[in-house]
């Protein structure tokens, strides 16, 4: 299992999950060439992007990480993006036309695995 490996190597930051609710500005970002250079669908971790499921996190959050976003359901950190920093998480979808209509939103998320 690809996380189970992760989970392995990231051991210091899944010690170090923020606890209880926090801010993130959430944007949408596809698996097109022009965005990721590539259009493979491959995440950082190793993992196929999968919407409703896959998110760009920042560094400081471990591939696997789950986290429950407000209004949108529970997601899991697969990927990471030059622009992902910070309190900057993007979600992925499948059309540019759902990015867009996304835009940028300051949203309530809580880590809950």
């Amino acid at each position: 299992n690809i996380l189970a490996r992760w989970k392995e190597k990231q051991t210091e930051k899944w010690n170090n999950l923020p606890k209880g609710q926090f801010a993130i500005n959430a944007s949408a970002y596809t698996a097109a060439a022009d965005e990721c250079g590539k259009s493979d669908g491959i995440t950082a971790s190793g993992i196929k992007v999968e919407e409703k499921r896959t998110l760009a996190c920042p560094p400081a959050l471990p591939f696997g990480t789950k986290i429950a976003i407000e209004g949108m359901g529970e997601y899991r950190c697969e990927d990471r993006g030059g622009a992902i920093k910070g309190n900057h998480i993007d979600i992925y979808v499948q059309t540019k036309k759902e990015a867009f209509a996304f835009g940028r939103r300051n949203l309530m998320a809580e880590v809950i695995e």
